[in-house]
């Protein structure tokens, strides 16, 4: 006799899988939706630490009196441009590659879902 009343403990708690090894789906959503929350505030926050990083750069090149002093200082300035923008994505789309990787294969006739 199995239910409520049959004096037996129910250890599930109530929880949809009573496995130990096996993961909740609804916390590795869960920590899906937290990894992505993080960061897309990540990547805003070092873009516009990377853009304040560019203009602050740009006013002091702008600054500088002698030409070729100048123009060295604006080919730096570009190199840090492409390094800091560059990482930036790339970080973006390898957390992002990260986050929704899927473990098994998918067969190649099957609906995406």
């Amino acid at each position: 006799m199995t239910g409520p009343a049959s004096g037996s403990l129910d250890l599930t708690l109530g929880l949809r899988y009573s496995s130990i090894g096996v993961p909740n789906p609804s916390i590795l959503a869960m920590k899906k939706i937290l990894a992505s929350i993080i960061t897309v505030t990540l990547i805003i926050a070092m873009t516009l630490a990377a853009m304040f990083t560019l203009v602050s750069a740009t006013v002091y090149v702008t600054a500088i009196p002698s030409p070729a002093q100048r123009a060295a200082a604006v080919g730096a300035e570009i190199v840090l441009g492409v390094v800091l923008l560059l990482g930036t994505t790339w970080l973006a789309t390898h957390l992002a590659v990260r986050i929704f990787h899927h473990d098994e294969p998918i067969d190649p006739g099957a609906p995406l879902v």
